[in-house]
Order: C-alpha cells, then sequence, then structure tokens
C-alpha cells in the first residue's frame, strides 16, 4: 500500500501536475510529440497535423504519456521550457 503514496517522476516531471510545452511533431501513428530535454518526449495521444507549434497543456501520466488538459489558463501549470532538463 506504501506504494500509492510514491509519485512517478521522469524527466524531472511529476505524475499528476499539469504542464505546458509546445507540440514538437506528429508522429507516424497521428500523436502529438513534445520534445522533452535533448532526448526524451511525451506522447498526447492522437491529434491533427495542425497542432505542430501549438501550445499544449498536459497532466503528466508517467513515462513519456500525458494527457490533454482542460485547463486554459497557463499560468495554473508549469511551463517545460522553464524546467532544466537534461
Amino acid at each position: 500500500m506504501i506504494s500509492l503514496l510514491i509519485k512517478t517522476v521522469s524527466y524531472g516531471l511529476s505524475t499528476g501536475k499539469k504542464y505546458v510545452a509546445t507540440i514538437d511533431r506528429i508522429s507516424g501513428s497521428g500523436n502529438g510529440i513534445i520534445k522533452i530535454g535533448k532526448s526524451g518526449h511525451i506522447n498526447l495521444g492522437e491529434m491533427s497535423q495542425s497542432k505542430v507549434g501549438k501550445t499544449a497543456t498536459f497532466i503528466y501520466k508517467g513515462g513519456h504519456k500525458g494527457v490533454l488538459s482542460g485547463i486554459r489558463k497557463e499560468s495554473e501549470a508549469i511551463r517545460i521550457s522553464d524546467l532544466v532538463l537534461t
């Protein structure tokens, strides 16, 4: 039961937190991808090519997964570009 209290952290991001970043590309499977650091990425799920270059607010789910958030105010989320990532 103790493991349920531990938050997963990857790329310096905390699971369940809201983040803001620019959609870098669309994968071959049609998923929006945000670049994290030098070689990491977060997959935000299916979206159109027109979203590349747009700002997305998402909730980090751990590993390479995030889901778009319904929040409109970017001030409620942490900007990825403000983090020091390797």
